[in-house]
C-alpha cells in the first residue's frame, strides 16, 4: 500500500532542499498511484518541481542555439558539427521531458481532476508544455494545434472561476505569451492580458488574504508583459515608417 503522506512529506523536504528531480520522482509516485484528484499543495509541488527541471533544459537549448547560429555564420564546419551533436542531444532531452509531462497529464492528472481549479490548472499545464515544444520545434503543427486546444479547454473550465482566482490569472499569463511568442500576434496577446488585468484590478478588494500574494504577483507579471509588448510593438511600428 502506498503511503501518500510519507511521500508528500519527503517531497516537501526535497523541495526546500532544491532537489527538484527527487521532488518530482516522489510526486510522480503519488500521481501514478492516486486514483483521485490532487490537493492544491500536491498540484503545486508537482508542477514547480518539474518546471525547474524543464527550465534548465530550455535555458541550455536556447544558449546552444545561439552559439550554433554564431558559429554557422563563421563557416567553421568543425565547430558547427560538434555543436550540432550537442544541440540534437538537448533537443531530444527537452522533447522527451515535455512529452513525459503531457503523458502524466493525459493518463492521470486530467482524468482524475474533479474541481474547476484542477481542470484549469492541468489543461493550462498541458498547453504550457506544448508551447515549449512549439518554441523549439516550430515546424511541427501538431504541437501548435495541441497547445491551442489545451489552452482553449482550460479557458472554458475557467469561466466559472473568479477573475481574481490566481489559477485563472496564470492561465491568461500563459495563453497571452502563447499568442505573443508562438503565434506572433502581439495585439491579441495584449488584448487578452489587458482584459484580465483590468477586470481583476476592479475586484482587488475582494481577494481573500490567502490568495493575495499569489494573485498580486501574477497580476504584476501580466502588467509587465503588457508594458513590454506595447513598447516592442510601438518600436516596430516606428521602424516600419
Amino acid at each position: 500500500m502506498v503511503d501518500f503522506e510519507k511521500l508528500l512529506y519527503q517531497a516537501k523536504l526535497s523541495n526546500v532542499s532544491n532537489r527538484h528531480s527527487t521532488t518530482f520522482k516522489l510526486m510522480e509516485q503519488i500521481i501514478v498511484n492516486k486514483n483521485e484528484d490532487l490537493t492544491a499543495e500536491e498540484r503545486n509541488l508537482f508542477a514547480i518541481s518539474y518546471k525547474h527541471i524543464i527550465s534548465a533544459s530550455r535555458a541550455s537549448l536556447t544558449k546552444i542555439n545561439e552559439i550554433f547560429l554564431e558559429e554557422k555564420e563563421k563557416n567553421d564546419t568543425s565547430s558547427v558539427g560538434l555543436i550540432e551533436k550537442l544541440k540534437s542531444s538537448l533537443e531530444n532531452e527537452l522533447k522527451d521531458g515535455c512529452l513525459k509531462m503531457i503523458e502524466l497529464l493525459d493518463k492521470h492528472l486530467i482524468k482524475n481532476a474533479s474541481s474547476p481549479d484542477s481542470k484549469v490548472f492541468f489543461y493550462k499545464l498541458k498547453g504550457d508544455y506544448y508551447r515549449y515544444l512549439c518554441y523549439f520545434f516550430s515546424s511541427n503543427e501538431k504541437y501548435l494545434d495541441n497547445a491551442m486546444m489545451s489552452y482553449k479547454q482550460s479557458t472554458q473550465y475557467a469561466d466559472v472561476l473568479s477573475c481574481i482566482n490566481p489559477i485563472k490569472i496564470d492561465l491568461i499569463l500563459s495563453f497571452s505569451v502563447f499568442y505573443y511568442d508562438i503565434l506572433k500576434k502581439p495585439e491579441e496577446a495584449i488584448s487578452i492580458a489587458s482584459d484580465t488585468l483590468n477586470e481583476a484590478i476592479a475586484q482587488l478588494e475582494t481577494i481573500e488574504d490567502g490568495d493575495l500574494k499569489e494573485t498580486t504577483t501574477s497580476l504584476q507579471m501580466l502588467k509587465d508583459n503588457i508594458d513590454l509588448w506595447s513598447k516592442e510593438t510601438k518600436k516596430e511600428e516606428i521602424d516600419d515608417i
